[in-house]
């Protein structure tokens, strides 16, 4: 894809072949015959092109962009960062875009996750995809030109994620790249770009077909998040749309490069979505910390501000229910489990904290009928059947209690205190362990 030389052409002056600009306007005579210069003829150097035209040392962004993704992941490595697995709590580490803390002042994180990835698979399905549009966007626009439609458009992404879905976390060059994709398709679709029909033709189609294939992917597939692309796509293919067709040594030198921070303002102009997205996200990050070390009174005032402000996200309503629970407000805890259920009915921790409540209160039947729904959403999880065990075993059906205490230690067989209520519940039925 990058390899075409569609800028070689012949002279009409002198025979030889030589590289007309790709911008700006074209010649049918070489620098030569143009300057007056031929086999016969001597050179005059006052009528030579401007160095400018012809740097002794160009910048290959491309690689140095890929460059920068790699050293970002083999840093993660060896400071002991999974190479195919990394955890959450490590991606957030190394700089990824978490909503309640990028909405709680850490705005550098809109950047920084778009060189963070997760696993080296996800590395190097990204670099692949950005190798051809990168190599071919940096002969078309140039290198500076390049690593700021790359950023801005990574920036842009970004923001759209976090408006979207802003208690997700997000990494991945995948938004930039789409940036790239989207500022070529734009340019050579909507500028008069001097390259043969075929050529344009052939780019413009495969930068298209690249598009929409990894939007209806990421439509399909829901861990995929499409709000960055998207973000990425719309901000690169601005950049490509007001690009003027000026080489960087011609006369449009400040034109060309203005329409970079003008794309920047435009993206600080998205700024409303974002305080918007963070109303209540300062006060859930603050609330976080707090319950982490166990200050349920001072999270709980925050916790309620933050979910007035953004009733519909079952995170914030779980958050709240579990400080409820904390703090012995059952029945506020199980509006707040309730709400969360409403939001996303699979949700096993709340059918599970709801189990809890409806024991603790001596409603043993409810608390089955929740934790059923939670064994049936996640057969695998040990202490849905080690409380159901419990729960069979207060109702003095000691049967039942055997069943789900042995589920609970075959799930992990690790499980001290299951072994313990097995134990219990084989001398109430008279069963012997082996």
């Amino acid at each position: 894809m990058t390899s075409a030389k569609f800028n070689v052409a012949t002279c009409a002056g002198c025979g030889r072949e030589f590289n007309p600009p790709i911008f700006g306007p074209t010649y049918d005579t070489c620098k030569e015959c143009r300057t007056g210069n031929s086999a016969d003829a001597q050179v005059n150097p006052d009528a030579a092109t401007p160095s400018a035209a012809t740097p002794a040392v160009k910048l290959d962004a491309t690689s140095v962009l890929v460059a920068v993704n790699v050293l970002v992941f083999v840093l993660m490595v060896l400071s002991g960062v999974s190479p195919v697995e990394p955890s959450a709590e490590q991606l957030v580490k190394w700089g990824g875009d978490f909503g309640q803390v990028t909405l709680d002042h850490q705005w550098w994180r809109l950047l920084t996750s778009t060189f963070v990835h997760v696993g080296i698979l996800h590395l190097a399905c990204n670099m692949w995809a950005f190798w051809g549009l990168g190599r071919l966007a940096e002969r078309i626009f140039g290198s500076w030109p390049l690593i700021a439609l790359y950023l801005l458009s990574g920036l842009g992404a970004s923001v759209a994620s976090i408006w979207w879905h802003p208690v997700a976390l997000g990494v991945g060059a995948s938004g930039a790249i789409f940036g790239v994709a989207g500022g070529l398709f734009a340019f050579l679709k909507l500028k008069k770009v001097p390259v043969p029909k075929d050529y344009l033709r052939k780019n413009a189609g495969g930068l298209g077909a690249f598009l929409i294939y990894n939007l209806l992917i990421g439509a399909a597939i829901a861990r995929i998040d499409n709000a960055a692309h998207v973000g990425g796509l719309v901000t690169g293919a601005l950049i490509g749309a007001l690009l003027p067709l000026r080489a960087p040594w011609e006369d449009g030198f400040l034109r060309r490069y203005a329409v970079l921070p003008l794309v920047l303002g435009a993206i600080v102009i998205l700024a409303p979505l974002l305080m918007r997205a963070r109303i209540g996200f300062a006060e859930y990050a603050k609330a976080d910390r707090l319950v982490r070390t166990g200050r349920y009174e001072e999270a709980l005032p925050l916790l309620q501000d933050a979910v007035r402000h953004q009733p519909n996200l079952p995170q914030l309503q779980f958050e709240l229910g579990f400080v409820f629970m904390k703090l012995h407000k059952n029945s506020e805890a199980e509006a707040a489990f309730r709400k969360v259920l409403e939001l996303g009915p699979e949700i096993v921790g709340a059918h599970f904290n709801l189990a809890l409540l409806y024991r603790g209160d001596g409603r043993l039947d409810e608390a089955i009928l929740e934790l059923q729904r939670a064994i049936a959403i996640d057969p695998n999880d040990p202490k849905s059947a080690y409380l159901l065990g419990l729960i069979y075993l207060q109702k003095n059906d000691s049967a039942q209690a055997v069943r789900w205490l042995k589920n609970a230690v075959t799930l992990r067989p690790d499980y001290a205190e299951a072994k313990d209520a097995l134990a219990a519940a084989e001398r109430q039925s008279g069963q012997v362990s082996r």
